[in-house]
């Protein structure tokens, strides 16, 4: 079973009008500082996770590999044991 996190971020701004305008520049310099923030540590823990998960990535292929290369022998084998043709006898040359 698996789980999903939501976050969910609600922010009141609060209303101080300036000459009738909703400008709040260090305002909004504090929303996109936290928003970087935000980011910064997503942008880590995806790395972190990438990187703790390159063992299972390398077993997955070599696991792959190898079954790849036993079918290969199995049908070789198979291939040598049930098809296998008499081979034809060069002639010899008389010189």
């Amino acid at each position: 079973m698996e789980t999903v996190a939501i976050t969910v971020s609600l922010r009141s701004e609060p209303i101080a009008p300036v000459a009738e305008l909703h400008w709040r520049p260090l305002y909004q310099i504090k929303l996109a500082w936290h928003d970087a923030l935000d980011g910064l540590s997503d942008y880590a823990n995806t790395m972190l996770g990438v990187i703790l998960y390159i063992p299972v990535v390398i077993l997955w292929v070599v696991t792959f590999v190898l079954g790849v290369a036993a079918v290969w022998k199995l049908l070789r084998w198979g291939a040598r044991a049930f098809f296998a043709f008499p081979k034809p006898v060069e002639a010899v040359s008389k010189t």
